[in-house]
């Protein structure tokens, strides 16, 4: 946990560290999040999520994990029926996207429908 402390100067908040070093920030720095009944406190993303909301809910996943429909970051995207979109898993792809093994991992990602199509199939 990384406490901060308001200021009475024109700092909203000191970031201070174990070692007794302060500085001054306007949020919570990346990786970590403000939990709803400690405020004043930042505390650290779970160790897949690259951001977050809160313990429970990822904004993005650190490299080799995807954020799934319910904001975990899960190592695969590998439950039938599921593909990956940019660091997304859906379950089926989107309106206007189709579902192919295309990676040599073995998951299926969502390709772009041609132009012309509302929905396909590859």
């Amino acid at each position: 946990l990384i406490r901060l402390a308001s200021s009475q100067s024109s700092c909203p908040l000191q970031l201070e560290f174990s070692n007794g070093t302060q500085i001054c920030v306007l949020s919570c720095p990346p990786g970590t999040f403000t939990p709803q009944l400690e405020k004043g406190v930042c505390q650290a993303c779970p160790i897949t999520c690259a951001g977050c909301v809160s313990e429970a809910n990822c904004t993005a996943c650190v490299s080799g994990y995807v954020l799934s429909a319910n904001n975990k970051c899960n190592s695969e995207c590998m439950t039938a029926g599921a593909a990956i979109l940019g660091q997304t898993c859906y379950k089926p792809c989107p309106e206007g996207f189709y579902s192919k093994g295309v990676s040599n991992l073995g998951n299926d990602y969502c390709l772009t429908c041609s132009v012309n199509c509302q929905a396909c199939s590859g």
